[in-house]
């Protein structure tokens, strides 16, 4: 039991929280689209971007959709799932 504790521990801190700016998602002004690369049977897919989290492990895209909404929990997409991000205007590139 030790050992799991211990293991337990180690994973809680080697992860950093992720938060966004709190928002309702779903209403936030778009700044652009993702096209995530084809994963096992998935294909790509387009999703509207409404904010990007600089993280020490890559850039983090929060969707204009909920993940868990009665939690409000954006859907949250990695920047190694992103095959191309087109920006809405020149300010997000």
């Amino acid at each position: 039991m030790d050992l799991i504790k211990k293991y337990s521990d180690f994973i809680c801190e080697s992860i950093d929280p992720i938060t966004y700016s709190g928002g309702d998602v779903t209403k936030m002004p778009i700044i652009g689209k993702v096209i995530t690369k084809p994963v096992g049977p998935f294909p790509p897919s387009e999703y509207d971007i409404v904010e990007i989290i600089d993280t020490n492990r890559g850039p983090i895209y929060v969707a204009n959709m909920w993940y868990k909404e009665w939690k409000r929990i954006p859907q949250l997409i990695h920047g190694e799932l992103v095959e191309e991000f087109i920006p809405e205007n020149e300010n997000f590139k």
